[in-house]
């Protein structure tokens, strides 16, 4: 199920998911505190690219101004790291 919110470091943004230029597949706005999704991904790609945003989130609500190169090697580890192991983010929930 998509999620139509996400809390990230406390605060409430939203995740909406509509036609994108054809270049483009995620956005950040740190402002409205929003993310965008480009509509009709399939499904591996749509999770692969919220994480990648709200990395960026997380990122520019920290101050932390990552590049793009960083953002992207941290989106692909951390999918991998959950696809490779699908209990683990659920063992440190539990925690």
């Amino acid at each position: 199920m998509r999620p139509a919110s996400l809390k990230i470091l406390g605060k409430k943004w939203s995740v909406d998911y509509k036609s994108m230029d054809q270049d483009e597949i995620g956005e950040c706005d740190l402002e409205r505190q929003a993310i965008t999704i480009k509509d009709g991904l399939k499904t591996e790609q749509e999770t692969s690219t919220l994480l990648h945003e709200c990395i960026h989130a997380i990122s520019d609500s920290l101050g932390l101004n990552l590049t793009e190169k960083q953002v992207q090697g941290l989106e692909t580890g951390l999918f991998d790291l959950n696809s490779s192991n699908p209990r683990f983010f659920s063992h440190i929930r539990k925690r």
